[in-house]
């Protein structure tokens, strides 16, 4: 898909995590969303990725973990709101749409996570140099 102001095209990873995305996030209220890494996907590794989160350790965490590109992962994204506030998602991939789970959750956290700190870390959202369609037309 094109970006409506620019001949870019838009991000392949926010292209998926725009189609899945829960319905209670609202796009408008975004001002940026970088995808920070991807873990292997398992029951052990969410358990531990969602404690990591609540004990305010989600950075030491993604840095201990290796990640072998054959397997299902879950991908991690850190959004921006407009309001300087943010959350961390957590999305499966590959994202299998006739699948009910595949935006597991979002979480406000505490750390202070410094972006440049993450090798894998890629910009897939900038609201101001593109408009991406409503939630609506996902």
């Amino acid at each position: 898909m094109l970006s409506f102001f620019s001949n870019t095209k838009e991000n392949a990873k926010f292209t998926l995590l725009k189609k899945a995305l829960p319905n209670e996030i609202n796009l408008e209220q975004i001002r940026e969303i970088y995808f920070l890494t991807a873990i292997e996907y398992n029951e052990q590794n969410l358990i531990e990725l969602k404690l990591s989160i609540k004990e305010n350790r989600i950075k030491k965490f993604l840095q201990e973990k290796k990640f072998d590109s054959l397997k299902d992962s879950l991908e991690v994204y850190f959004f921006l709101k407009n309001d300087n506030t943010h959350f961390l998602g957590i999305m499966v991939s590959p994202v299998e749409f006739f699948e009910n789970e595949y935006f597991l959750e979002c979480y406000n956290f505490q750390e202070k996570i410094e972006l440049t700190e993450f090798l894998d870390l890629k910009k897939v959202y900038n609201k101001n140099i593109s408009l991406p369609s409503s939630n609506k037309n996902r």
